[in-house]
């Protein structure tokens, strides 16, 4: 919103041969205070100055950049030297300070830029030091995509191709559109272009998740980035419940893994395991995953899901990193009654039998699948097996299907058709 601003400004200059030299400049509004002096020279166009920057109510300004119920203080001196068309700027940030409520931002540091307008000055021994105490993202912004409380402390030290740093965090009571995160404690390092994770725990109600380990993204002592990082990460749960995070799915799983190797080529394996799992309103005794990375490939060595004794889900295969996939899923038998979807308008019981592969790529995946329901009861009468053949190759899928869905001959049954069922063989599709 445009609104008049009170500004007062004094300014005592002098030029003698050919030399403007600011002896004395102060200029304030708003609650900010900008003091110092220069000098520029005309015929080379050298200029030097010091600029001291004090704010002692930051409130009006950051509402004029969007945060119009925070405060704060600064406290910052510039220096500028070199020429007008080479310009070169040294910040030192004494103190600032940014607060809402309860959140508190404290922060100081220092920096220095490249004369060519390049960015900073990579051999300039730079500085940063922040602390964040009950900070949450809604007090200095609107809708964040997560919120919570954060309490931390983070210092960066030393020129730009070999900064080191340390990163502390405590979060709590995270939050986001999609998920409940829970509490995070992380403690982070960054040193020679490798940020090393010496710890990660995450809790969320009796939810548990640790990680550790180190990526290298910078070529140590320069600025460039590795082509391929490198990486080494452990992370395992003794319990993890889904349902803590997300609403459609629970259970008690227990969770270890290992990745290294980089990006382009991870080696690795993964082990999950759960109990009274509930997927999207479809309940299973146990899941259990063993998986492991090599080849650029995701290996599912083992997928097996156990709805009830003796009927189970079991799958394999392999993903591959140019997304290309090769999988298989087949059930040698599983009651109708116990697949929630399929009982909600499946009138009888049933035993269903399942066979499907997926090959290729994973935006246009060439699908083969047969299904089968045998041993048929509806209304105590039974009905011969289905059978059901059907795939998906270029988008456009085609079924046929074996089998009369009819009434076995039975005493008493009269060879009659059950109502609704009705005979047909035949392909859809061309």
């Amino acid at each position: 919103m445009d609104r008049p601003v009170n500004a007062d400004v004094n300014l005592s200059a002098r030029m003698d041969r050919g030399k403007i030299s600011i002896t004395h400049l102060n200029a304030a509004a708003d609650g900010v205070e900008l003091s110092g002096n220069g000098s520029f020279q005309m015929d080379g166009r050298a200029l030097s100055g010091n600029l001291s920057l004090t704010a002692d109510d930051l409130s009006r300004a950051l509402a004029v950049v969007g945060m119009p119920s925070v405060n704060g203080t600064c406290n910052a001196a510039l220096t500028v030297d070199g020429s007008l068309n080479q310009p070169q700027f040294s910040l030192n940030l004494h103190a600032l300070t940014l607060q809402n409520q309860e959140s508190r931002i404290q922060g100081n540091g220092r920096l220095r830029l490249l004369a060519d307008g390049g960015g900073i000055d990579p051999g300039f021994v730079n500085a940063l030091n922040l602390t964040l105490e009950k900070v949450s993202a809604a007090n200095f912004t609107e809708a964040p995509p997560i919120d919570g409380i954060l309490d931390g402390r983070l210092q960066l030290g030393g020129p730009l191709a070999s900064l080191t740093g340390e990163l502390s965090l405590n979060a709590s009571a995270l939050n986001a559109d999609v998920a409940t995160i829970g509490n995070i404690d992380a403690r982070m390092r960054l040193d020679a272009g490798t940020v090393f994770v010496d710890r990660l725990h995450l809790l969320n109600q009796d939810s548990t998740f640790n990680a550790a380990g180190k990526i290298q993204l910078l070529v140590p002592d320069t600025l460039h980035l590795v082509q391929d990082p490198p990486f080494d990460f452990t992370a395992d749960s003794d319990h993890l419940d889904p349902g803590d995070f997300i609403d459609t799915v629970n259970g008690d799983f227990t969770f270890k893994g290992m990745l290294t190797g980089s990006v382009e080529k991870p080696v690795g394996r993964i082990s999950l395991t759960g109990g009274q799992v509930n997927l999207a309103g479809q309940s299973m005794e146990t899941i259990s995953l063993d998986a492991r990375f090599e080849n650029r490939r995701l290996w599912l060595d083992r997928l097996l899901a156990v709805v009830a004794p003796g009927e189970q889900i079991e799958g394999g295969g392999w993903v591959d990193l140019d997304k290309t996939v090769d999988l298989h899923v087949k059930s040698d038998g599983i009651s109708t009654s116990r697949i929630q979807r399929l009982h909600e308008f499946f009138p009888g019981e049933g035993m269903l039998q399942v066979d499907v592969t997926a090959q290729g790529r994973m935006d246009n995946p060439d699908i083969d699948g047969h299904l089968t329901v045998s041993d048929i009861i509806i209304n105590d009468g039974t009905i011969e097996d289905v059978n059901l053949t059907f795939s998906l190759h270029d988008m456009l899928v085609r079924a046929t299907e074996t089998g009369l869905p009819r009434y076995a001959d039975r005493p008493g049954a009269g060879g009659r058709k059950h109502p609704g069922c009705r005979q047909r063989r035949g392909t859809s599709g061309p």
